[in-house]
């Protein structure tokens, strides 16, 4: 492992409020998490739509902080 990664549990995500990192707009709470076949995660949704893994900037213990806006489909 990375010794910059850390685990971080479906249920401290599951919840969290979604912002745009740039502007602060909130794209709602992070309701689900998508997974490859391989088991790794790929997608957040929220009420606003889809997050790709590599857009999240940082998930905190309040918020989930993303690169850029959601996409409506995968």
């Amino acid at each position: 492992m990375n010794p910059m990664e850390q685990i971080i549990r479906r249920s401290q995500v599951v919840g969290l409020l979604a912002l745009d990192g740039s502007t602060a707009t909130a794209l709602g709470t992070v309701e689900e998490i998508w997974v490859d076949p391989t088991g790794r995660v790929c997608y957040f949704t929220s009420q606003q739509g889809y997050t790709p893994l590599e857009q999240i900037s940082l998930i905190g213990p309040d918020a989930l902080l993303t690169y850029s806006t959601v996409f409506d489909t995968p």
